[in-house]
C-alpha cells in the first residue's frame, strides 16, 4: 500500500508538524474561499413567449422581496415555502442592498473554512481526504439557488458534530444561530434543526458533557434568537409556522411529476444506497465499540439524506434529481467518520473518495469538467464586478415583455390589484398598486387552511382590480387551485376588459360594489365506495373527504403520496381528466360546469348557459392505497 507523503515525512521528522497545520489551513483557506455564490446576483430575464408557467419563478421571487420592502407580515399578509430571509437563498436582489449578500457570503465562506480545516485535521490520509474536498467543490453548484437550504442543514449537522466533541458556549451558539438564520430562509429547515438541536442537547446532558442549566441556556438562547428576528422581520411565528407546515403537506400531495429520467433516477438510486451502506457500517461500528451517543448524529445525517431524497422523488424533476446528486455526498465530510476509537478511518476516506467522484462524474455527463472548474475557480473578477455594477432596481425595465395596454394602465392608476394565477411581474412592470393574497400563488394554495386564507383576505379586502388567466400546473383544473376564492370572484367581480400578452389572452376584472360575501352550507352529504361514480345532483361545489389506507400512509410519508385524478363526466358522457389531491379534495370542487379557457371563465361570469353542465364524477386511484369508504358532501351557496 502506498502510504500518505505527509504522513510519511511526519512520523520521521515530527519537527515538520507546524507545516502540516500551515498546509491544511493554507488548502482549507483557498478551497473554501471560492465556494461563494455565483453570480453575485441574478437579474430574471422575463420570458415573453411559452407556456404560462415560466413566468411562475420570476413571480415569487420578486413577490417575497415585495413582501419585504413593504413590511407585509410573513405567515399572515404573506404565506409561502421561503421565509423573509428567503432571497438570500435565491439572489434576487429586487430592493435588498449589496452588503446583506456580501456579507452571508463571507458568513459561508467562513463556515466552510472551519469544515475544511476540521475535516482535514480529523482525517487519516490528508492527500486523500484534500482530493475529496476538491471534487466536493466541483460537485455543488457555483450557484445555491434553492439548494441552499441543504448547504444550510449540512453546516447544522456538521456544527451538531463539532460540539459534540467540544461542547463549548461558542461552538453551541454558532450553532442556535445557524438554525435561526435557515428558519427565516426556509422554515422547514430550521425546523428540522430546531429538533436536532434538541436531541443533540439531550445527548450531550445525558452523557454528562453539559449540564441541564447550560442545556437549557442553548435552547432558549436558539428559541430567542428566532423571537428576535421574527419582530424584526415581521413574522408572526405561529401563523409562519402553521403556514409553512401547510404548504409542506400539500407539496407531498399534489407536487409530484410523472416524468420518466430513467438514468438519472437509477444514479440517484445508487448513489443514495452507497452511502446509506458507509453509513450503516459506521453506525454498526459505533455500537460494536459502545459509542452509542454518537450515533445520534450519524441518524442526523441519514435524516438529511432522506430529506434531500424526498425532495428529489416527490417532485421528480431533472433539477431536483441532481440536487441529490450534486449535494447528497456533502454529507460525508461532516467529520462524523473519523475518530481516535473508530476504525478503519483509510477505509471510509477511501470509500468517500470514490462516492464524491463517481458523482462527479454524473454531474461531468452534463457539465464538463473545465466548466465546473472554471466557474468555481476562476469567477472572481466577475463577482467583484457584478458587486461593483449592482443596481436593484434593475428588474423593472422589461414592461415590454409584461405588457398591459395604456389605456389599462391608466385606468387601474392607484387602486389595488392582484394577478391570477401567478404572474406578479406585469404588476412590478408597471408599477402598480399590487395587493397580494395571502398565498398568493394559485397552485401553492393546495389544503383547505390555505383556501380558507386566501378567502378570508378577500372577504375583508378584496382588491378593486383582478388581472385573471385561468391556468393552472402539471394537468390540475384551475377553476380548484383556488375553488373558494374562484367562487368569491364570480361572485363579486365583472369583466371589465380583456388583451393579448406574452401569446395568453388576460382577463381584467373589477370589483363589484358592494361586495358580498361568501357562505357555503350543507344540504346533504352520503358515503360512496372510492370506485364509484358520484352524481353532481345540480350542486355547483362539493367536497369529498377521502382517506389514506394504512399502506397509502406508509407510501405518502416514505416515498411519495399515491396519485389521485379526478374525472369530469359530461351530460353527453364526454369525460376530462384532471389532477388532484386528498387535500385539494377535502377543500371542494366546482360542478355545475366545465370551464377549460378563458373564454369559458369569462362565460362562467356573465352566463353559465353555454357551458357544458358536468353531470358525474369519479375518482381515478389505486384503491390499495385509500381507504374503500369516502364521504361525498354537498353545498350550495348560503343566500
Amino acid at each position: 500500500m502506498l502510504k500518505n507523503f505527509t504522513t510519511f515525512f511526519l512520523h520521521r521528522f515530527p519537527f515538520l508538524f507546524p507545516l502540516n497545520r500551515v498546509l491544511i489551513y493554507f488548502l482549507s483557506f483557498v478551497l473554501a474561499a471560492h465556494l461563494f455564490c455565483f453570480p453575485f446576483i441574478v437579474y430574471p430575464s422575463l420570458a415573453d413567449t411559452g407556456p404560462s408557467w415560466l413566468g411562475i419563478d420570476s413571480s415569487w421571487q420578486m413577490v417575497m422581496n415585495y413582501a419585504g420592502m413593504h413590511n407585509l407580515t410573513w405567515g399572515k399578509d404573506i404565506i409561502f415555502t421561503y421565509g423573509p430571509l428567503g432571497f438570500l437563498s435565491i439572489r434576487n436582489g429586487f430592493g435588498v442592498s449589496r452588503w446583506i449578500f456580501i456579507f452571508f457570503d463571507l458568513f459561508i465562506v467562513i463556515n466552510f473554512f472551519y469544515v475544511f480545516k476540521d475535516y482535514l485535521l480529523r482525517s487519516g490520509d490528508l492527500f486523500i481526504s484534500a482530493l475529496i474536498l476538491i471534487a466536493t467543490c466541483l460537485l455543488i453548484g457555483s450557484f445555491y439557488g434553492s439548494a441552499f437550504s441543504w448547504i444550510l442543514l449540512f453546516l447544522i449537522c456538521y456544527r451538531m458534530y463539532t460540539s459534540y466533541l467540544h461542547p463549548s458556549i461558542l461552538s453551541l451558539a454558532l450553532l442556535s444561530i445557524l438554525i435561526a438564520l435557515s428558519f427565516f430562509i426556509k422554515m422547514n429547515t430550521g425546523l428540522v434543526g430546531i429538533i436536532f438541536l434538541s436531541l443533540h442537547l439531550l445527548n450531550l446532558f445525558f452523557i454528562k458533557k453539559i449540564t441541564a442549566l447550560k442545556a437549557t441556556g442553548v435552547f432558549v438562547l436558539a428559541i430567542g434568537v428566532i423571537i428576535l428576528l421574527a419582530s424584526l422581520l415581521h413574522v408572526s411565528l405561529s401563523n409562519y409556522v402553521r403556514g409553512s407546515l401547510e404548504l409542506i403537506s400539500g407539496y407531498n400531495q399534489v407536487m409530484y411529476l410523472e416524468e420518466m429520467h430513467e438514468q438519472t433516477e437509477w444514479n440517484v438510486k445508487m448513489l443514495l444506497a452507497g452511502i446509506l451502506l458507509l453509513f450503516s457500517i459506521q453506525a454498526a461500528l459505533l455500537i460494536k465499540q459502545k459509542q452509542y451517543s454518537r450515533l445520534l448524529y450519524t441518524i442526523s445525517c441519514v435524516g438529511y439524506l432522506f430529506l434531500l431524497w424526498k425532495q428529489s422523488i416527490v417532485r421528480n424533476d431533472i433539477q431536483h434529481l441532481q440536487e441529490f446528486l450534486f449535494y447528497a455526498p456533502l454529507i460525508l465530510i461532516t467529520g462524523n467518520f473519523f475518530s481516535d476509537r473508530i476504525a478503519p478511518s483509510r477505509f471510509f476516506s477511501g470509500a468517500t473518495l470514490v462516492i464524491v467522484v463517481a458523482a462527479l462524474l454524473i454531474k461531468a455527463e452534463t457539465v464538463p469538467v473545465n466548466t465546473m472548474v472554471n466557474t468555481r475557480f476562476f469567477k472572481k473578477k466577475e463577482y467583484l464586478h457584478a458587486f461593483r455594477e449592482y443596481d436593484p432596481a434593475n428588474y423593472l425595465g422589461q414592461q415590454n415583455k409584461r405588457l398591459i395596454p395604456d389605456s389599462l394602465v391608466k385606468k387601474i392608476g392607484t387602486h389595488t390589484i392582484d394577478v391570477f394565477p401567478w404572474d406578479a411581474e406585469y404588476l412590478f412592470q408597471h408599477h402598480m398598486n399590487y395587493s397580494p393574497r395571502p398565498v398568493f400563488q394559485s397552485y401553492t394554495a393546495y389544503t383547505d387552511w390555505l383556501e380558507k386564507k386566501n378567502l378570508e383576505h378577500y372577504q375583508k379586502k378584496a382588491p378593486d382590480f383582478l388581472l385573471y388567466d385561468y391556468d393552472a400546473i402539471d394537468g390540475r383544473y384551475p377553476f380548484n387551485e383556488e375553488v373558494l376564492t374562484n367562487f368569491f370572484i364570480t361572485k363579486n367581480y365583472h369583466v371589465t376588459d380583456t388583451f393579448t400578452s406574452n401569446e395568453r389572452q388576460r382577463i381584467l376584472l373589477e370589483k363589484n360594489s358592494p361586495v358580498m360575501p361568501l357562505h357555503f352550507v350543507t344540504a346533504d352529504k352520503k358515503n360512496a365506495e372510492t370506485s364509484d361514480e358520484v352524481p353532481v345532483n345540480n350542486f355547483s361545489f362539493i367536497k369529498i373527504k377521502l382517506a389514506y389506507s394504512l399502506r397509502g400512509k406508509l407510501r405518502a410519508t416514505l416515498y411519495k403520496a399515491p396519485p389521485v385524478y379526478i374525472s369530469f363526466i359530461l351530460q353527453n358522457g364526454e369525460r376530462h381528466l384532471y389532477k388532484t389531491s386528498i387535500d385539494l379534495l377535502e377543500t371542494g370542487i366546482m360542478t355545475d360546469k366545465l370551464v377549460i379557457s378563458d373564454p369559458d371563465f369569462i362565460h362562467y361570469i356573465r352566463s353559465k348557459e353555454n357551458l357544458p353542465g358536468i353531470a358525474r364524477i369519479k375518482l381515478e386511484l389505486e384503491q390499495r392505497y385509500f381507504k374503500k369508504i369516502m364521504t361525498v358532501e354537498y353545498l350550495q351557496v348560503a343566500p
